[in-house]
């Protein structure tokens, strides 16, 4: 930019514009700048500065759920909370908070700090609730997130995430409960019959068997 003169405690602004490589990484930048000028004698100077230049952009975050503990309503668990940095810059200090509702009960601590999250990448945070025999299909977990961008601006939100969950029968079908096992009952009710018969059938058939032999000496001896 060039300007012919600058009068005493003038001030001009030289509006310039600059494009960040695609590959630059957010955060503040040195950006080298030089001055020339000269006086009214004709006597030349330059002056060579610098100022920071700060390249960001703005947060993209988003969250998904799940749980291989939890498949029917009525049951506690594990839950996986992912939360996830589409944007083009990281974030730091993340927390994650998952928030109360009426349809799960909250068994461990509501709030975990998973920190720095890089750009295109993701990090999970682990709870445990109890859900509600009656809740709604799917499950709704409402998630409270705060976190600073790479210039420390600090950004807050609450994002919902789904968890499915089935019937009985859906889930003994999809493979994700197991038919319960009946083999201890089966030992037991045997273990019980064979109680029986040797308490109450042997002792039985034993006085039958010797009151026919009784008879039959009987009319032996007539």
């Amino acid at each position: 930019r060039l300007v012919s003169s600058v009068g005493p405690y003038e001030r001009l602004d030289f509006p310039f514009e600059l494009m960040s490589y695609p590959s630059a990484s957010s955060g503040v930048y040195k950006l080298p700048i030089a001055i020339s000028y000269s006086d009214k004698l004709g006597k030349s100077y330059s002056i060579n500065q610098s100022t920071g230049l700060v390249i960001a952009s703005t947060p993209v975050i988003s969250i998904a759920a799940e749980s291989s503990d939890i498949v029917l309503a009525g049951t506690s668990g594990k839950v996986l909370v992912r939360v996830m940095n589409r944007g083009l810059s990281g974030v730091k200090l993340m927390q994650v908070s998952l928030l109360p509702a009426k349809d799960y009960v909250i068994l461990s601590v509501p709030t975990q700090y998973i920190g720095s999250i890089s750009s295109d990448d993701f990090e999970t945070a682990e709870f445990r609730v109890y859900v509600s025999p009656n809740a709604t299909k799917p499950l709704a977990l409402n998630v409270g997130l705060s976190y600073s961008d790479s210039a420390n601006n600090a950004y807050s939100q609450t994002e919902s995430a789904s968890l499915s969950l089935f019937d009985r029968a859906d889930a003994l079908l999809y493979g994700l409960e197991k038919n319960p096992d009946n083999t201890l009952i089966v030992v037991i009710a045997a273990a019980a019959a064979l109680y029986i018969i040797v308490k109450y059938l042997l002792p039985f058939l034993r006085r039958a068997a010797g009151a026919v032999l009784s008879q039959k000496e009987r009319q032996a001896r007539k």
